[in-house]
């Protein structure tokens, strides 16, 4: 099997805290590399956490993970080993991503990220550079099995009094959840549904480079020289677009599109397989206009929010 160099991090909802008691990556002949723990997590979904360079630099892709945490909003620990499918693993690391077009220099991920969401749900994925894609969900279970005092001996306060204080930080919106128990467990499910669907962009405003990010947290760059017209792929619902182009007069520029969740992911529940993003942009005005369009229907996203700056 090959060898990587590869770190771990971690992730959690930004409002939905947690704290990993103790987590591994296995690879190998049963090695493995400590995932960081001790801290409050709250980065964010998909975002990287914490950085420990720990262990061996190269390391082959790992199959198993083993992770603890507490949920601090839930006031509940979870628990849980999962098999990893190494072969794709390996076979991401092996392969790399695409690079921008002013970059020709292959480059291959750097990190796996795990993310732990309300009601045990667990995520993994491999990420580098502008690109992040995911390999595997898992749903852990609850435990009492966990000495905490342990964990934190010099903790003054009980372990109830820890799980308040933290909730107290949280807006009062959340707050407000933990009290009434009403705490959202199926967004994070829910982002990973997939389409068949492309994206589309008119050559008058001559794309460079797409960079999509999506609900479920993975990260795609698509780069072109004039057209950005990408192969339809089994994808999430979009949450961001970056497009990078040349104007009238040779400048370059980039347009952000911040999609509406309510109606992106209507629209491509509606539309549901093969469609086609098409995104117009004029070159004049910077005036946009982005429909999702399969053969007999099409509709207009006016929530989108965009914006047109020199870069």
């Amino acid at each position: 099997m090959n060898k990587y160099e590869w770190i771990p991090t971690e992730c959690a909802p930004e409002n939905y805290p947690v704290r990993v008691y103790d987590g591994n990556f296995f690879y190998g002949d049963n090695k493995k590399i400590y995932i960081p723990n001790g801290r409050l997590v709250n980065y964010g979904w998909g975002e990287t956490g914490s950085i420990n360079i720990a262990g061996e630099e190269m390391k082959e892709a790992p199959d198993r993970l083993e992770i603890t945490w507490i949920s601090f909003t839930e006031n509940i620990t979870y628990t849980g080993q999962f098999k990893l499918d190494r072969e794709k693993i390996d076979s991401l690391f092996k392969k790399g991503y695409g690079v921008a077009v002013e970059d020709q220099k292959h480059k291959t991920f750097d990190k796996l990220k795990v993310g732990m969401a309300p009601g045990g749900f667990v995520v993994v994925w491999i990420s580098g550079g502008a690109r992040q894609v995911e390999v595997g969900s898992f749903q852990a279970h609850a435990t009492t099995n966990v000495n905490w005092k342990r964990e934190l001996p010099d903790m003054k306060i009980s372990m109830e009094e820890y799980v308040a204080h933290r909730v107290a930080a949280l807006p009062v919106e959340i707050q407000e959840q933990v009290k009434n128990r009403t705490i959202p467990f199926d967004p994070w499910k829910n982002w990973r549904k997939r389409y068949n669907w492309h994206a589309v962009i008119n050559e008058e405003c001559r794309p460079e480079t797409l960079f999509t990010e999506y609900f479920n947290e993975e990260q795609t760059l698509n780069a072109a020289n004039g057209k950005v017209d990408p192969e339809i792929s089994e994808l999430a619902v979009p949450k961001r677009m970056y497009i990078f182009w040349t104007n009238k007069k040779n400048e370059s520029m980039r347009t952000d599109f911040n999609y509406d969740e309510q109606e992106v992911t209507a629209a491509f529940a509606e539309i549901k397989d093969h469609a086609e993003l098409n995104i117009s942009v004029n070159p004049e005005d910077y005036e946009v206009l982005i429909k999702l369009k399969s053969n007999n229907k099409e509709i207009i996203l006016n929530k989108t929010k965009t914006k047109t700056v020199l870069r």
